[in-house]
């Protein structure tokens, strides 16, 4: 439940900064129409499931500056303005996450939940070597991204609770860069969803080491 697990809360939160990573980086490579699809998911389909969630730990969450990059984005501003609304929108997002506050094992327990999350994505973005649905290879690359940023934005309290498992899932993280030769890749993807699963197993006994 996103009412009493920290982790998956955290999880979720992730995977909706995921969809806004791509679609920024999306945005400022001139694919706009792409970019439109991955900064409606996030209130189409996360914002209402987490917001019970928020609400019990005392968050008012974060819609009005959701909507304003949504906006931002359908109107085609400038990629200055979309920028803008992107970092006013992790701002917000990083007070409702309190991960600062978080033990170190609730931190990579959500991380392995959004690289198993991409794994998922990502299996059905890459049938045999191709790209069969662009949008969740793209989804899959975005929740792995924010899931390095979480590891690198660990605190120095959290970083002395377990440096052996944190250098464990860097490692991890680290053997899938490849699966994601670019963001809109043509030809063949030299990557599989087993490798992801793998990964976030790892992860997850690195966990039980702390």
């Amino acid at each position: 439940s996103l009412l009493t697990d920290d982790a998956a809360y955290l999880a979720q939160l992730g995977l909706v900064r995921g969809h806004l990573w791509v679609g920024i980086q999306l945005y400022k490579h001139g694919h706009q129409s792409m970019a439109d699809t991955h900064m409606k998911h996030p209130s189409d389909e996360l914002y209402s499931a987490i917001m019970p969630a928020m609400k019990a730990r005392g968050h008012d969450g974060f819609a009005l500056q959701l909507t304003a990059l949504s906006d931002s984005v359908s109107a085609r501003a400038s990629i200055a303005e979309v920028e803008l609304r992107h970092n006013e929108l992790v701002k917000a997002i990083a007070e409702v996450e309190q991960a600062d506050q978080l033990s170190l094992e609730t931190i990579l327990l959500s991380i392995e939940k959004m690289v198993r999350t991409s794994a998922d994505e990502y299996a059905i973005g890459v049938t045999n070597g191709h790209i069969s649905n662009m949008h969740e290879y793209q989804d899959a690359l975005g929740f792995v991204e924010i899931a390095r940023q979480r590891l690198a934005g660990l605190n120095d309290k959290q970083r002395l609770a377990g440096p052996e498992a944190i250098a464990e899932v860097q490692q991890q993280l680290d053997k899938i860069e490849s699966l994601w030769p670019s963001l809109d890749p043509n030809g063949k993807i030299d990557g599989n969803a087993s490798l992801l699963y793998g990964v976030a197993a790892r992860i997850q006994l690195a966990v039980l080491e702390i």
